[in-house]
């Protein structure tokens, strides 16, 4: 896929939700550090759907795809409402290349949210890697504006690079 050699996610730290970009070449370097901090801070019969889902983010920085999913299908289990775990389960069907499943999980989290940049941003990617370039630029445009009214200049300008490029 192109565009991944660096992710948006949404971490849960102390009830609050911090949007972090990751370089997944950095973090997977530190792939030990994140493994023992994986296992041991969350034990895996936690109930809690903020804990499942950072879990999974763990596991998608570090490519175990499968336990990812596991751990997102968890946190929405145990919160159906939980918008950034379908944007992140759909990342973990993009990145298995099962764009179908990434794009209702997209359009899960938009209809839960149809503010969400993020998830605008993440299906037009899906759309690209599908060929249709006409609806990747109707997202990345959406997400753009999205951004910009939210005062994320960082990512509105990014997207504004990327929609160059089409």
């Amino acid at each position: 896929m192109r565009y991944l050699d660096t992710i948006f996610v949404a971490l849960f730290v102390g009830g609050a939700i911090t949007l972090t970009q990751i370089s997944l070449a950095d973090e997977l370097k530190q792939n030990d550090r994140l493994g023992v901090s994986l296992n041991q801070a969350i034990p895996p019969e936690d109930q809690d759907a903020e804990a499942h889902y950072n879990r999974g983010i763990e596991y998608f920085i570090l490519q175990q795809y499968d336990r990812a999913l596991t751990e997102f299908n968890q946190a929405l289990t145990l919160n159906p409402q939980l918008v950034d775990a379908y944007i992140n389960r759909g990342n973990t069907y993009a990145h298995l290349q099962q764009y179908d499943k990434a794009l209702a999980n997209y359009n899960q989290a938009l209809a839960l949210n149809p503010q969400d940049g993020l998830a605008y941003y993440n299906r037009g990617l899906a759309y690209h890697e599908l060929g249709n370039i006409s609806q990747t630029k109707k997202d990345w445009q959406k997400a753009a504006s999205l951004f910009r009214q939210q005062n994320n200049i960082q990512l509105y300008q990014s997207i504004q690079q990327e929609l160059q490029l089409l």
